[in-house]
């Protein structure tokens, strides 16, 4: 098999299962009877079980056991398609992977009569070291600025908060539920969780020091988005090459075609040549001008394809290499569904496995190193390749390639996505509610063979500020390359 599509955090918390939080049957009624919300939720577990690849790897099976028992129990009167996620979720949370989920409704909460009707925390926060502070200020109080520390709500902690929280997503560690609510917004996890509220009781630590307790009203949900609309994305798709003096920078943005949808159904997403193109040029340049050092910028970077990513890797290799150590892959009829329709050529000898092992049977898929490039363009200088807690999947996947192989020098934040994961993600749909539910079918070594699942720690660890003005990641490489000329 020479290519393995790796989909990405962002595309995956794109795909049908968050746009489509509901079939078009489900979107015509308002509520599902007692018994098809236990129908559901005994399908949902019984499925889980059966196209997971380890559903208990981190949970034991009494545990989800107890919780089963306990939230079936607790089904005792119908209950609107909202109301069903809020339920399950937490559920799916119990397996601690990402991958695992139902997802955030979006169709529900973006629906016109919802963002009339719903009530926000208007804050957006982000979470640093297990403190929750203010990256923006909605609310009429304009006391409270950025970075102010919330310490409590509704005279309730924050850490106290913060677990709720962490129960609620699915993830393999604080760390990556942590960017996760940068990337959904805490005020809107936060109503998924508990819902509409008239007010907040507050309590704000100042950045000189001074501690208050505040009344705030909430905020309209369409009045939220407006605001909000208007932020900074935290991932950075473009792509960009420049010169920072004499050092290369390499900014190579998403691993799809940014000329595409990014709809992983469409096969323009995952054509190569734009961004190919991009990159042979950037090489050229740096061929021509004789660069001895090359920064390549992965931060902000939800992932993609190896498709995009091996070629550039190539480019500065010095020794075969392939994304992984091991990749294995547990089949189910579920996961037979799904492959039955894939056309791609290169994935023909994965596609017959899954479709001729027994359903439940895990077996290990074999691949082929990819080559480093001998011609002129092969840069032969020191790389340095820069991370954050927002490079995600395949992103993880190449800085551990870099690392692992020792390709060049790994800076910035551990990321908080891991290397080593359950994933090669599919979804099944419940029979009545029509949710989708997210599940991994395979699991990825990292090409150093560590097992744990953990994200990439960089060579020389640096932190971003998000409280000032200053690119310190950036800052701290320029200066640390000088000094080793």
């Amino acid at each position: 098999m020479t290519r393995l599509i790796i989909l990405t955090c962002l595309i995956t918390l794109s795909s049908s299962s968050i746009c489509s939080a509901q079939s078009d049957q489900s979107e015509q009624r308002t509520k599902f009877s007692g018994s098809e919300v236990k129908e559901d939720f005994e399908y949902f577990y019984k499925t889980l079980e059966q196209t997971h690849y380890n559903l208990y790897v981190n949970t034991k099976k009494e545990v989800f056991e107890r919780q089963y028992e306990k939230t079936y129990n607790s089904i005792n009167d119908s209950l609107t398609l909202l109301q069903i996620t809020r339920l399950f979720q937490p559920f799916a949370a119990l397996s601690k992977l990402a991958h695992c989920n139902i997802s955030f409704p979006w169709n529900l909460y973006f629906d016109k009569n919802n963002q009339s009707s719903a009530t926000l925390f208007p804050f957006n926060v982000t979470i640093t070291n297990n403190r929750v502070f203010i990256i923006d200020n909605y609310s009429s109080n304009f006391s409270i600025q950025k970075g102010d520390e919330v310490l409590s709500i509704d005279s309730v902690p924050i850490n106290v908060k913060l677990k709720e929280v962490y129960d609620f997503l699915s993830g393999e560690g604080t760390d990556i539920k942590n960017t996760l609510l940068d990337l959904f917004l805490f005020s809107r996890v936060y109503w998924w969780i508990h819902g509409n509220s008239n007010q907040y009781l507050i309590r704000i630590k100042h950045k000189e020091g001074s501690i208050e307790s505040v009344i705030i009203k909430s905020m309209k949900a369409s009045d939220y988005e407006q605001r909000a609309s208007k932020q900074k994305s935290v991932f950075s798709l473009n792509r960009e090459f420049k010169f920072i003096g004499a050092i290369a920078y390499l900014h190579p943005g998403i691993f799809i075609n940014n000329q595409s949808s990014g709809n992983t159904s469409e096969h323009k997403t995952f054509e190569t040549n734009e961004f190919l193109s991009f990159i042979d040029s950037s090489f050229r340049e740096i061929h021509k001008a004789k660069s001895r050092c090359l920064i390549i910028d992965l931060r902000g970077n939800p992932g993609g394809d190896n498709a995009f990513s091996d070629p550039m890797i190539a480019y500065f290799a010095t020794k075969p290499f392939w994304f992984c150590s091991e990749f294995s892959v547990k089949t189910s009829s579920i996961t037979k569904q799904f492959w039955k329709d894939v056309k791609d050529p290169s994935l023909q000898d994965l596609k017959n496995q899954i479709l001729t092992k027994k359903d439940g049977e895990i077996f290990k898929v074999s691949f082929q190193n990819y080559s480093p490039r001998t011609d002129s363009l092969h840069f032969d200088g020191n790389v340095y390749v820069l991370v954050d807690r927002y490079s995600y999947s395949n992103t993880v996947s190449v800085a551990a390639i870099i690392q692992d192989y020792n390709f060049g020098v790994v800076i910035g934040e551990p990321t908080a996505d891991v290397a080593s994961s359950y994933g090669a993600t599919h979804e099944f749909k419940l029979p009545n509610s029509q949710l989708y539910v997210s599940y991994p079918k395979a699991f990825v070594v990292r090409p150093n063979g560590k097992r744990a699942l953990k994200g990439v720690t960089p060579d020389k660890i640096v932190s971003d500020n998000i409280f000032t003005g200053t690119d310190e990641i950036l800052d701290f490489t320029i200066k640390y390359i000088n000094g080793r000329k």
